[in-house]
């Protein structure tokens, strides 16, 4: 048994008793806040595809003007290059371009009032 105290007193000097741990603060208490829902509406914003039948009106003009424009051009740069004298190619042009302004424009009126 003395010889078991010594083996004991002979570790204790190589290996030292290791120190009291430390002792360890409580976690920080944690409030949640979530970000809000993405389907759900905001006070004072703008309900989602609010906006789209204001995009589909400001593209009435263009989609009415432009088939016009193209159209008449077209005509009359095919009369410049056949050297007619008569503007028949640009009022065929102008003609068709206000019939498919016009349909254009229809449609835009149909998406207006979905």
């Amino acid at each position: 048994m003395a010889e078991k105290d010594e083996r004991e007193d002979d570790l204790a000097k190589r290996f030292p008793a290791s120190p009291a741990p430390p002792e360890i603060p409580d976690a920080p208490k944690i409030e949640v806040k979530l970000p809000p829902r993405a389907g759900a509406p905001q006070p004072g914003t703008v309900a989602p595809g609010g906006y789209h039948k204001l995009a589909v009106a400001a593209t009435a003009a263009s989609t009415f003007v432009t088939p016009i424009i193209v159209l008449g051009v077209g005509g009359w740069w095919l009369d410049q290059r056949l050297h007619m004298t008569t503007a028949l190619f640009a009022f065929i042009g102008t003609v068709l371009g206000f019939i498919a302004g016009v349909v254009g424009l229809m449609r835009v009126i149909q998406q207006l009032n979905r």
